[in-house]
């Protein structure tokens, strides 16, 4: 019994003599850089949505004039293309009544 206890004991200080502890290293480097990375990103959205919330308001009320203006200088242009239409129309009438010369 002696002589199995002392090799299980001798074993599990070889295993700790070849811990991998370069991986252990890079795997906790990695997670706080993660970590950094996950609070600096939180401040930046913080810093992004007080921006938004100061600037929404305004935002929303030119978007809403653009889209007016947007919207006026296509009902002029649906104007001017009817009323071309309707002079495309008249000449055709009068090309296809003229008479041709003999």
């Amino acid at each position: 019994m002696d002589y199995i206890g002392r090799s299980w004991r001798e074993e599990v200080s070889k295993q700790m003599k070849f811990f991998p502890w370069h991986l252990f290293l890079i795997t906790s480097t990695i997670f706080l850089m993660g970590i950094g990375l996950s609070i600096s990103g939180n401040e930046q959205l913080c810093v992004y949505n007080n921006i938004y919330a100061r600037y929404e308001k305004d935002f929303n009320e030119k978007q809403a004039l653009f889209e007016q203006t947007i919207l006026a200088d296509i009902k002029k242009l649906r104007k001017k293309f009817d009323a071309n239409n309707v002079q495309i129309k008249e000449l055709q009438q009068k090309l296809i009544n003229q008479k041709p010369p003999i």
